[in-house]
């Protein structure tokens, strides 16, 4: 079992019901303004931690890239060449061989 310091630090609740939680404590927690903490009660006491990432809304990323068409040519436009997606469009069996096929 390690033996760990533990260190009291104090606060004061605002009005308003806000904490400004002393720098030794912001700097040993790696927090900067902005970020969101975490508390959970369980018997009466408290514990504070950084909150975990929230996970990205997928709508922040509608619009990054400039997208057209329907989600079929998308993928075929990635996956093959000009002349395999005419090949694709001529339908099963009409794949024709190419020189540097060989």
């Amino acid at each position: 079992m390690s033996a760990e310091r533990v260190r009291v630090l104090y606060a004061t609740l605002t009005s308003k019901g806000q904490l400004t939680l002393p720098r030794t404590l912001q700097d040993a927690l790696r927090l900067r303004q902005g970020d969101r903490v975490e508390f959970r009660v369980s018997g009466g006491e408290a514990t504070l931690r950084p909150a975990p990432a929230a996970a990205p809304d997928l709508r922040t990323f509608v619009g990054v890239l400039p997208l057209a068409g329907e989600a079929e040519a998308l993928v075929s436009g990635g996956r093959h060449t000009p002349e395999e997606r005419a090949d694709l469009q001529r339908g099963p069996g009409a794949r024709l061989l190419r020189l540097d096929d060989l």
